[in-house]
């Protein structure tokens, strides 16, 4: 598994069994990796990352590459850098189990499986956070209400919503 955590100089910064990654601030945020063995750090990428992750040898993060926001993998190593999908303005980004989970500026989140298959999930979402258990947990503006959905081994297993006047989203039902 892999720790990640706020780093308040720098960004964010996560880590797999070897090294350390994230946005080194002493070089206007680029992308490095401090292996846990006292080597040298390395520059891997002139990104600038946001709502980085590491899984299975592989950094995944939000980051500009041509004037908008994308989600980028590559190896741990800084080879293969590729960008899976372009989407204008990310506001909150998260990788689980496979799936990635993106918020653009419009309130809209999303469902992105690795291999390129996209489904809208809910509209006018303000925010959204996956859990210690991996529940995802959605947040709209009014009425202060929010959205949980639960994981389980058949992808979902049910969807509670806390407060009044909220819809399920079709896809969830």
């Amino acid at each position: 598994g892999a720790y990640q955590a706020s780093i308040a100089g720098g960004g964010f910064v996560v880590s797999d069994r070897n090294s350390l990654y994230g946005a080194d601030a002493a070089q206007g945020g680029v992308l490095v990796k401090r292996p846990f063995n006292g080597a040298l750090p390395t520059v891997l990428s002139s990104d600038v990352p946001r709502f980085l992750h590491v899984t299975n040898n592989r950094l995944y993060y939000v980051a500009s590459d041509g004037g908008e926001d994308c989600i980028i993998r590559m190896n741990a190593d800084g080879t293969s850098r590729e960008v899976l999908c372009r989407a204008g303005i990310i506001l909150r980004f998260a990788l689980h189990d496979g799936v990635m989970y993106m918020l653009d500026a419009h309130g809209s989140l999303k469902e992105r499986t690795l291999s390129g298959e996209e489904n809208a999930l809910m509209e006018d979402v303000a925010d959204f956070t996956l859990d210690s258990e991996y529940s995802l947990i959605l947040h709209q503006p009014e009425p202060m209400a929010r959205h949980v959905i639960v994981f389980d081994d058949s992808r979902r297993e049910s969807v509670v919503v806390c407060g009044r006047g909220l819809r399920s989203p079709p896809a969830l039902v």
